[in-house]
Order: structure tokens, then C-alpha cells, then sequence
């Protein structure tokens, strides 16, 4: 478990680090492949985390996919490291 934690902090170092503007235009790369994706056109369902801090963005995308009829699931937490 150890090693997952060191993991996961030097992604949130790298992610922390990336210029705003930088992870605004890379979000809205990211956002345009989804939209334009087949699978997820043809997807009834998303399933898809709620960013939190400087992860990628999803409140968009979830959006989207309810703008479009689509059903959305998302992870609940339930407290600390805790998952529903």
C-alpha cells in the first residue's frame, strides 16, 4: 500500500505543478475527444469520478451527458478513503 501512496503523491505533485492555462486547454482537448468519441455517442450510461482540485475537470462532461440523455454513476464517498 505503500508504494500506491508514493504513487499517487507524485502524480498530485506533477498534477499541482501544470500551468492553469496549460490544464485549461489540455481539458478542452480532453472534453472535444470525449464529444466526438464513438463509444461514447453510442453510450447510455457514464460512468465517470467528480474531479476534485487540480484533476482534470469532469463537471462538464457529466453535464453533457445528462444534457444528452444519458445516465451518469459516480463514485460515493463515504469518508476518508472510503468508497460506496
Amino acid at each position: 500500500m505503500e508504494i500506491k501512496k508514493q504513487i499517487r503523491n507524485t502524480f498530485s505533485e506533477s498534477r499541482n505543478s501544470y500551468p492553469s492555462v496549460s490544464r485549461k486547454k489540455a481539458e478542452k482537448a480532453i472534453e472535444s475527444y470525449v464529444y466526438s468519441c464513438p463509444d461514447f455517442l453510442k453510450a447510455e450510461e457514464l460512468y465517470c469520478y467528480v474531479s476534485f482540485g487540480t484533476e482534470v475537470c469532469t463537471h462538464r462532461i457529466i453535464q453533457h451527458a445528462l444534457e444528452n440523455g444519458k445516465k451518469v454513476a459516480v463514485p460515493k464517498v463515504s469518508g476518508p478513503h472510503k468508497m460506496d
